[in-house]
């Protein structure tokens, strides 16, 4: 996931993300395959850093403090 957010053109980091969804999602194990589900489900969001520049550590903090 690193290597997606290293890249700079929003194309190419949408398609290394699909590749590692879809590798994800045919792997063997069932953790694996719930990696790539969740990948799956928040892909935009992931790949809006690309379009804004923005990141979710504020709502991730938020979401953490929630939880505690």
């Amino acid at each position: 996931m690193r290597s997606v957010y290293l890249l700079v053109d929003p194309a190419e980091a949408a398609v290394l993300l699909d590749h590692a969804i879809e590798g994800c999602k045919t792997d063997d194990g069932a953790k694996i395959r719930t990696i790539g589900n969740t990948l799956s489900r928040w892909r935009e969001e992931i790949l809006d850093h690309h379009r804004t520049g923005a990141l979710n550590g504020p709502t991730e903090e938020r979401t953490s403090a929630r939880s505690r």
